[in-house]
């Protein structure tokens, strides 16, 4: 008797702890005012509820297989999401970044508003002055021969260089002027000078190796040249030898390299593809093209 009430107590208690646990793993519906989370469910995962994961009082979810480790993710994405916004809070209030170049950097906008909208987009807090020295039609010499001057274009009209003394300066390639006669050696040895003047003024220099031209068609649009074929091919091939001539400049003086060419080349192509080139002239950037560059900027500068 004793042996067979034993028993039956005996499984009393499991039955009772069997019910405990399940409710305990599962949980139960009750009347509150506490937020009730299933995580078997999509709606586990609208980020609505990650700010009230902050307050743990207010929060009870159903227990279900993988609990734990699904709440631990979501605490996880927001620890990161904030290291995330960290890194993108910079050490100053504001920065002046200024660009000189061609008509590759001229037409980046009065204000570069292409390059602002990037920046805009990756460090919200942080204002930003910009100033384009850029100039159409004008090769590497021409630029040279300014780059200490003070600048007047359309409503544009800045200091010089070293008066404004900006945080970041970008150099331009002058890619798409070439010499004429054309001279690459003569195109690096100039360029290589202008990055060296730039140095003095911030150590924060970049040299934009910007979009890669056309293969076909090169220059041929209402706004275009309108070359023969054999010409503009040529051309396209001199830009390409004075994007190479940017790229490895910025290696040898050490300085950052912005380089959108490689980035817009067609697959297994020294080329460019069209997307970002602008078909009235199918010479310039396009408005992906310059969107492109810009978040290319964005991307690659880093600020003091």
């Amino acid at each position: 008797m004793r042996k067979k009430y034993g028993l039956l107590i005996g499984e009393f208690v499991l039955i009772a702890l069997f019910v405990g646990i399940n409710f305990w793993i599962f949980g139960f519906k009750k009347e509150s005012n506490e937020v009730v989370i299933d995580t078997t469910s999509n709606a586990f995962f609208n980020y609505e509820f990650i700010e009230r994961l902050n307050n743990p009082n207010s929060l009870k979810t159903k227990k279900h297989f993988g609990d734990y480790i699904a709440v631990a993710s979501i605490k996880e994405e927001a620890v990161l999401s904030a290291e995330d916004e960290k890194k993108n809070t910079l050490s100053q209030e504001s920065y002046t970044i200024a660009a000189i170049g061609d008509s590759m950097v001229e037409t980046m906008g009065g204000n570069l508003e292409y390059l602002g909208k990037a920046l805009k987009n990756k460090y919200p807090d942080t204002g930003f002055a910009f100033y384009n020295f850029g100039l159409g039609a004008e090769n590497v010499s021409e630029g040279l021969a300014r780059f200490d001057k003070s600048y007047s274009y359309l409503s544009r009209n800045f200091p010089p260089l070293h008066e404004l003394s900006p945080d970041v300066i970008i150099v331009g390639s002058y890619a798409y002027n070439p010499l004429v006669p054309y001279d690459r050696q003569k195109h690096w040895s100039e360029l290589a000078s202008m990055v060296v003047m730039a140095k003095e003024i911030t150590p924060n220099v970049y040299v934009l190796a910007e979009i890669a031209p056309l293969e076909s068609g090169f220059g041929n649009g209402v706004g275009g040249v309108n070359w023969p074929e054999s010409m503009a091919k040529e051309h396209s091939v001199h830009i390409i030898e004075q994007l190479e001539n940017a790229i490895a400049i910025a290696s040898v003086l050490e300085v950052g390299l912005i380089d959108v060419y490689s980035a817009s080349t067609r697959k297994e192509s020294i080329y460019g593809e069209q997307v970002y080139v602008n078909q009235h002239d199918n010479i310039h950037p396009s408005v992906d093209g310059h969107t492109f560059m810009a978040q290319k900027i964005a991307e690659t500068a880093i600020f003091p």
